[in-house]
């Protein structure tokens, strides 16, 4: 059963963006529904009030918009539900802060350790 996602597309000053087109694509052969679904590509239009509607099927998907000269890529997990918000399926990458990468260095060296014993 397709989703449809849906949700607003904006410059990271806030401006919308109409007439911008956003391409998703599922990557791979899953399992579903008792069947092998193919790799598909699909193609949508940023609405005139700035809002995006695509349907898709569950799973996890590459996105592409092109502003300008410029070419983002973000990722998205479409959950198994009727409808969706967009920026609930987007995949959050964490921020490595310097604090971060040293934190996860003493945890995997008291890991190792442990490990050890």
């Amino acid at each position: 059963m397709p989703c449809i996602v849906s949700g607003p597309v904006r410059a990271i000053n806030g401006a919308i963006l109409p007439g911008t087109t956003v391409v998703v694509e599922r990557r791979g052969v899953y399992g579903q529904d008792g069947a092998m679904v193919l790799p598909a590509r699909q193609g949508a239009i940023v609405g005139a009030d700035g809002t995006l509607s695509v349907e898709l099927y569950p799973g996890p998907y590459i996105g592409l918009v092109r502003l300008g000269r410029e070419l983002w890529e973000f990722r998205l997990s479409v959950p198994e539900a009727a409808s969706a918000a967009l920026a609930d399926c987007l995949d959050q990458m964490p921020v490595l802060t310097p604090l971060l990468v040293v934190q996860t260095r003493e945890a995997a060296a008291a890991a190792t350790g442990a490990a050890q014993l």
